[in-house]
């Protein structure tokens, strides 16, 4: 439908289906209309996994000046990706300039591809009180589903959605350490988890159970959650943060991994981390012998 702004010019949204499971569309200013986008949707029946889908933890550092830009963009030509998964941070202080910077790396892919987001804490900032706030511009960048936490400080952050036979489920480690929205997060995971009926199971949060650079774990995060990601079989667990790249299948070590795998048990959870930007982290003491992989100053 279209609507008439301030000064006076009225604007509408046009999608077309131009054939099963793809739109194209465009806005309409006035007479004119700006370039096309296509949006490709989910499959009717759901019974086909997309085969691919792009992950991307951004560092701190602005997009375009930190080499984060350059990593996402090749990333976006280089895949046929069926879907965008993002691992948080993806802004340095969810300031307007930021997400500016976030829109323009990712162009005409930002507005055809569906993300699956997950907030990290640098998309939050400390009031003039000291106290930890979601940035106002979370919520009008994402169009998110309605189905997460009723309440409390992660409602707007927490959802799942299914794509493809894949579930996905979206934590959020900020809220859950710094807010005091650990606990009802924690059921929530554990009943969204139960109800599945996919065929595939995701969990994406930005603060790591198994770290690669920090000293300790996220130790709050791994008791309450990460006994249930065992417990319902998840199967992937997309995560940021650590400035690092790790892939970790038995967390008592990679040997435990290689072991499952030539044996032919199944696999899972995986725990993977990874970056894109210019800020890295050193490696821990850990890092030469659980992670399946690891590499220090690699985006992937």
């Amino acid at each position: 439908r279209p609507t008439v702004s301030s000064s006076g010019i009225a604007t509408a949204f046009s999608m077309r289906k131009n054939r099963p499971g793809r739109f194209a569309g465009g806005v309409c200013t006035g007479s004119a209309m700006a370039a096309m986008l296509t949006l490709a949707t989910p499959s009717r029946s759901g019974r086909r996994t997309f085969h691919q889908a792009l992950t991307i933890s951004k560092g701190t550092a602005a997009l375009r000046s930190g080499g984060g830009g350059r990593t996402t963009g090749q990333a976006l030509v280089g895949t046929s990706r069926g879907v965008m998964v993002l691992a948080g941070d993806l802004t340095g202080r969810s300031r307007d300039w930021e997400w500016g910077e976030w829109t323009a790396v990712g162009g005409f892919a930002y507005a055809s591809v569906p993300q699956i987001p997950a907030a990290g804490n640098h998309e939050y900032s400390d009031d003039d009180a000291g106290q930890r706030q979601l940035g106002p511009l979370w919520s009008a960048q994402f169009a998110l589903p309605a189905n997460g936490v009723t309440s409390g400080a992660a409602q707007p952050t927490t959802y799942y959605t299914d794509y493809q036979g894949v579930r996905f489920i979206v934590l959020d480690g900020t809220a859950a350490l710094s807010l005091g929205a650990l606990d009802e997060q924690t059921r929530w995971l554990d009943r969204t988890l139960a109800e599945s009926q996919a065929r595939w199971n995701i969990v994406v949060q930005h603060q790591p159970i198994y770290t690669c650079a920090r000293p300790r774990d996220t130790e709050a995060l791994k008791a309450a959650w990460n006994p249930i990601f065992v417990a319902r079989r998840v199967d992937l667990v997309l995560q940021g943060h650590d400035h690092c790249y790790s892939r970790i299948s038995d967390p008592e070590g990679a040997e435990g991994g290689r072991a499952s795998r030539a044996a032919g048990e199944p696999q899972g959870p995986i725990y993977l981390v990874s970056v894109t930007g210019s800020k890295m982290y050193g490696l821990n003491d850990r890092a030469g012998s659980q992670p399946d992989r690891v590499a220090a100053d690699t985006q992937m």
